[in-house]
Parts: structure tokens; sequence; C-alpha cells
């Protein structure tokens, strides 16, 4: 199992709200993606596939931002996913996990906040 630790600083809680609030404008589903790396990011596409938003949240974005995965997990081809340098022979390997959940469950949790 996977287990990602993110926590929003008070500060931020706001920023994060409104970006679920607009993507929740634009599809019903949305999709995270997560890099201990890179941060948080988050997407969603309408049923017609012609409007799509994202919205990155780097690493400094959060008071605490990792994860920790179980060795198989770790090397699952489905969690794990190549990342191509500037050089193609310069190939390195970072995990990134990705889950889909309806937007109305987070906006609902975050409306009650």
């Amino acid at each position: 199992n996977t287990k990602m630790d993110c926590v929003i600083p008070a500060h931020n809680i706001k920023i994060f709200n409104s970006a679920v609030s607009s993507l929740c404008k634009i599809g019903k589903e949305l999709l995270i993606e997560f890099s201990p790396r890179e941060g948080l990011t988050l997407r969603s596409l309408n049923d017609a596939k012609s409007a799509f938003s994202s919205f990155n949240f780097g690493v400094t974005f959060f008071e605490r931002c990792s994860s920790t995965a179980a060795a198989a997990s770790s090397t699952s081809s489905r969690a794990r996913r190549r990342v191509f340098g500037e050089d193609n022979n310069n190939e390195q390997e970072e995990e990134k996990y990705m889950a889909r959940v309806l937007l109305k469950t987070i906006a609902a949790v975050l409306r009650s906040r």
C-alpha cells in the first residue's frame, strides 16, 4: 500500500479550496497525481473533452509532503511512471501515484470546513 502524506497549512487552505471549486465547474472527476519531488497535481476534464484544467501544488505549498510505499507497490509498473530528462540518454525513474475521485465528494468535505 502507498501512503501519501500532505499537510496543508492553514494559510493555504483557501487557495486549495478555490482550486477544487474551479475544477468542479469543469468536470465530474478529479485526477490526483502525487510525486514526493514535484508535489500534488489536481486535474479535471469535462465529459465532452473540450475543457481541461490543472492545478499544481509544489512541495513548498505543503507543511509536510511525503509518501511511503510498500515494497510491492514501489516496483509496480502501475504505480511508477518513467520520466525523461532533456537528454533521452538521461532516463530516470520517479514515483508518481495517481487516483481518480468524484469531485463532488472532495468539494463536500471542503465545504464543511
